[in-house]
Order: structure tokens, then sequence, then C-alpha cells
């Protein structure tokens, strides 16, 4: 069993203050971008309920990735990416290196 407060998440996690949209049955919502790994995102958003259709999020200097809602509360959104093993590791290098070349620790 693991211990209280053990992160159990495959990949590392890095903060973010990104601009994004979620593309959700053709409309999109702009938000912000709170965190991120190449498992999925937490963003702040102003999103009417999203349901279980998949959804698209575009950030800037990243791409677009197909995801899943996770979660939804009042200011924002969780979402796991849809992406095959060798994309999510390709992603957590893009996100290893802006976390290098912004100074993130």
């Amino acid at each position: 069993m693991a211990e209280s407060g053990e992160d159990k998440r495959r990949w590392r996690r890095v903060a973010m203050d990104k601009a994004v949209e979620v593309k959700a049955d053709g409309t999109p919502y702009p938000g912000t971008l709170t965190d991120m790994s190449a498992g999925g995102a937490s963003l702040t958003a102003e999103i009417e309920t999203l349901g279980d259709d998949p959804v698209e999020l575009s950030i800037d200097d990243f791409g677009a990735y197909p995801a899943s809602v996770v979660r939804q509360w009042d200011e924002g959104v969780a979402l796991t990416f849809d992406l095959n093993e060798d994309d999510q590791y390709s992603l957590q290098e893009e996100l290893e290196a802006f976390r290098r070349e912004n100074d993130f620790d």
C-alpha cells in the first residue's frame, strides 16, 4: 500500500501559466494552463459541463492534444491525454526541455 501523500503519477508535472483553448463539440473555450505532464493537464477556464465526449486541448508552443475530462469544477477542468506511449514520452521530453529553459524547479 502507498504511503499517505505519495504521488502515484507516472509523469512529472510542470507548473505553467500559458494560454490554452479547449475545444468541445466544436466550441472553443479559452483558458489558462496551470500544470501539465505527458499524462494530462489542469487548467482554469469558464467551461460549461463537458460530459464524456472527447475534447482537444491546444497549447501555445506545444500543439493540440486529444483528451478526456477527468474532473471538472467551477473554475476549471482536469484532462487526461489520449496519447500512445511513444507520444507521451515525446511530450514529456518537450516539457522537461521547457522546464529547463524557463528555470522551473
